[in-house]
């Protein structure tokens, strides 16, 4: 839960920094994060987390929006 409140707080005040912590850590809720990711915008961070869940087309398909 810890997690997904810190990557709130990123989503809102340091969108630039949430990729990074991803790719850091790896113990959180995939679906939760994409959620809050997609909510925010967060284009790099959900194309990452879609390919965390082998959904590679979707990522390439919201990179290529992006």
């Amino acid at each position: 839960m810890f997690c997904i409140s810190l990557l709130q707080l990123l989503c809102h005040y340091e969108p630039g920094s949430v990729l990074k912590f991803l790719e850091t850590f790896d113990s959180y809720r995939v679906e939760h994060c994409l959620r809050l990711c997609q909510e925010y915008g967060i284009i790099d961070a959900a194309a990452f987390l879609l390919e965390r869940v082998s959904d590679v087309w979707s990522a390439l398909l919201l990179t290529l929006s992006g």
